[in-house]
């Protein structure tokens, strides 16, 4: 099961489950989202270039606090995504196979924590992370909210450099597998562990 789905189903060990309702918009450019009450967002499609997540949120008057599995996946058009400060979970593969997607922007003050497995995995044009108003450097720069990465979340990418923020004390397996460009990793004091293949093929 989908991490965004279970917890929207179970909020609380002793509380009846309640199913989110789910609603969709389609903005100016032809782009649909799917989206739930309780700030899930489910998919995206007709994708052609750019997606701002934080101004359709903003339009919508909605607060994302989850990009659900396979939101994006498999979707060659989008080629660059800003993420507002809202967003706590990226969830598993829900950028997958997004290969044309080179840049993802977080707006100041991110709550980013989670990034799940083979979130942005194969996306091989992905080179830029960061936060909206900072240059492009080729660098993965993640929030320092973040204290999650799951196995082989950036597979396959093309960063030049990762910088692991304090946060985090776990890289998983095959985290960086097959990121062939990547030539530096500036980690935290807080690592304590590295697993099998995180930088394999490097």
């Amino acid at each position: 099961y989908s991490l965004c789905f279970l917890m929207i189903l179970f909020a609380g060990s002793r509380m009846k489950p309640v199913l989110a309702a789910e609603y969709t918009y389609t903005d100016e450019n032809g782009v649909t989202y799917e989206y739930t009450d309780a700030g899930v967002l489910k998919s995206v499609t007709g994708v052609v270039g750019s997606v701002d997540l934080a101004k359709m949120a903003e339009e919508k008057h909605i607060t994302i606090t989850c990009i659900d599995m396979l939101a994006f996946g498999d979707d060659n058009h989008v080629t660059s995504v800003n993420l507002p400060a809202s967003v706590q979970i990226i969830d598993n593969y829900a950028f997958y196979l997004c290969t044309s997607l080179s840049e993802v922007t977080y707006e100041e003050g991110s709550k980013l924590a989670s990034i799940g497995e083979s979130a942005f995995a194969e996306d091989g044009a992905l080179r830029d992370f960061h936060q909206l108003g900072t240059n492009k450097d080729g660098t993965l720069h993640l929030p320092e909210s973040v204290n999650v990465i799951g196995g082989s979340a950036f597979a396959g990418t093309g960063f030049a450099k990762v910088i692991i923020p304090d946060g985090l004390n776990r890289i998983e397996t095959g985290v960086f597998d097959f990121c062939e460009s990547l030539t530096e990793v500036e980690l935290s004091g807080n690592v304590t562990t590295i697993g099998n293949g995180a930088f394999r093929y490097t």
